[in-house]
């Protein structure tokens, strides 16, 4: 979610705060992502950043990759991909590996 928050914020030239992540609980148990516009009422963000679909979701795996050597070191989450003031709240959720198999997997 994080990382999505991110490429969004950059493609659409945002402020990163006008876009939010929460984790929701699922029927089989695990966690889903909700993102959204932070603006009352909405502001479109979200309907745009779908409209953009792979270019968007491309986008938020660079941010988790970055390069072979940042690939090879990190594991969770650091200060060179998805780690930083607004997202240090939700540190104990990030898992950079698990995000990048699962947009991965929705690229292919």
């Amino acid at each position: 979610g994080r990382a999505l928050v991110l490429a969004g914020a950059r493609l659409l030239e945002l402020d990163e705060r006008e876009l939010r992540t929460e984790l929701i609980p699922l029927r089989d148990k695990n966690l889903g992502i909700v993102i959204y516009d932070t603006a009352p009422g909405g502001a479109g963000h979200c309907e745009r950043l779908i409209s953009l679909g792979r270019e968007w979701i491309e986008a938020a795996r660079n941010i988790l990759y970055v390069d072979d050597k940042h690939h090879s070191r990190c594991r969770k989450a650091c200060l060179d991909c998805i780690l930083d003031f607004s997202g240090q709240y939700s540190a104990n959720h990030l898992d950079r590996l698990a995000a990048l198999a699962l947009l991965d997997d929705a690229i292919s």
